[in-house]
């Protein structure tokens, strides 16, 4: 498992290549990190459901909407639909 970088959260989010990449491990260390709010979930998930081929631009404006309020358990879960679609594509 290769370590999670504590500048990932960039101006403009992550490469999703990198996410693509991500273990079930790693997704949890980052699930921990947006938890302790050392990543902000928001800046995390936007360039994936900014690309997702799978939503509107409603859908993605209801995620961008939402998203601060979400919990940890709901970040991970759209997180890793997220990163399942980007590898898939």
């Amino acid at each position: 498992m290769g370590p999670i970088k504590n500048d990932i959260t960039e101006m403009f989010g992550i490469d999703k290549n990198y996410l693509a990449d991500l273990s079930k491990d790693e997704i949890k260390i980052l699930a921990n990190k947006i938890s302790t709010g050392e990543i902000d979930s928001v800046i995390l998930l936007k360039p994936l459901i900014i690309d997702t081929e799978s939503m509107d631009s409603d859908e993605k404006q209801y995620w961008f909407d939402i998203l601060p309020s979400m919990s940890i358990e709901q970040v991970i879960k759209l997180l890793d639909i997220l990163i399942e679609e980007f590898v898939k594509l």
